[in-house]
């Protein structure tokens, strides 16, 4: 996390005080592949250790929620600095607090993403059996029982 975001301030360095090297700027925004392939298996890590042991087998994946925070995360960190540079003033309007109120913005949105890949993994951990169950619970003991019956009267 902290090279990706060294990797942003950086570019933004660049771009506004040395601006002959701004031709270097697509490699090293090349660079940021090899943070985020650590943060997916962190994050993968994480919601793995996470997942309660019933939802550990292969057959739940855990990979698609930590892909959606890595490409949520690298997407927040790639367009947060030229927004807040040309679109917002926070400094004008916060003055010495802007940095933790861009800090706390940005906690948020990472947060939302780390939300959002919870939910898609537990959204996928729901087979149709299981809702079938949990859907008209009731309904479908009883026909599961009526259907007991009915072949032990046909034996």
């Amino acid at each position: 996390m902290a090279r990706t975001i060294l990797i942003g301030a950086a570019q933004e360095f660049i771009s506004a005080w040395l601006p002959r090297l701004v031709d270097q700027l697509d490699s090293l925004a090349w660079s940021r592949i090899v943070p985020a392939i650590g943060l997916y298996l962190s994050l993968y890590l994480l919601f793995y250790s996470l997942t309660p042991a019933l939802y550990r087998v292969r057959r739940y994946p855990k990979w698609p929620g930590a892909l959606l925070v890595t490409a949520w995360w690298v997407l927040i960190t790639a367009l947060l600095p030229p927004l807040l540079h040309s679109v917002f003033t926070y400094d004008l309007t916060y003055g010495s607090l802007a940095g933790v109120m861009i800090a706390l913005f940005f906690f948020w949105l990472v947060g939302l993403g780390m939300v959002m890949g919870a939910e898609l993994n537990a959204a996928l951990a729901e087979t149709p059996e299981e809702e079938e169950d949990r859907i008209g619970q009731t309904d479908n003991r009883a026909r599961r029982a009526r259907a007991n019956e009915a072949e032990k009267g046909s034996l």
